[in-house]
């Protein structure tokens, strides 16, 4: 089995990607359900791109969230009322893109000669949408080099730097044998998220 949780496990909402034997993911989709949504994807490569999705993006959103929160405050509104307003914008979008696909969000927001409009043609201008586009590719290649050092260091007994990402697919795994050496019992979440150690990658 591995998995990619992301840093919102912290808070039990983690979106987090499975992939591995068949056998195992019943019980690894509700170990993991316990600390947020458990996703099971194919194949390893499919974990990787989630890697970059899911569990990079929280770093992504997070400076999306702290540019509009400082051109707020850039233009004249207090840090403590425009973070609430950045903070309202992250939960009820989020609410929406359950249910809609985002470029209906913005076609819905965005009237002609509007606001939205004059903001939104700023950051095609600045190519915000490629470099998110790009930030996914490269953090992508980077998850395929993780794994192949990982493999190395699993054959050759040797140390290497990427120990949270290693040990975090170690923690799975031994959590994993455990669980199918005896019957699947109900425990806390907290200590669950301490015992894997899996936020940091």
């Amino acid at each position: 089995i591995r998995t990619m949780p992301n840093i919102a496990a912290s808070v039990q909402n983690s979106t987090t990607t499975i992939t591995g034997d068949n056998e195992a993911k019943i019980i690894a989709m509700e170990i993991f359900s316990s600390i947020g949504q458990a996703i099971w994807v194919n194949t390893e490569n499919q974990l990787d791109i989630a890697t970059a999705i899911a569990g990079s993006g929280p770093a992504y959103l997070a400076l999306i969230a702290e540019a509009l929160a400082d051109g707020a405050v850039k233009a004249g509104l207090e840090r403590h009322i425009s973070t609430q307003l950045v903070q309202g914008l992250f939960s009820g979008t989020a609410s929406l893109l359950k249910h809609t696909h985002p470029a209906i969000i913005k076609d819905s927001v965005m009237s002609p000669g509007g606001t939205t409009a004059a903001g939104y043609a700023q950051l095609e201008e600045a190519g915000v949408r490629n470099a998110m586009i790009k930030a996914v590719e490269s953090a992508y290649n980077k998850a395929i080099e993780l794994g192949f050092a990982d493999d190395i260091m699993f054959r050759t007994g040797e140390s290497t730097v990427q120990d949270s990402f290693v040990f975090s697919r170690r923690a799975v795994t031994n959590s994993l044998m455990d669980k199918l050496k005896k019957p699947v019992v109900k425990q806390s979440t907290e200590p669950l998220y301490e015992r894997l150690n899996l936020l940091k990658y």
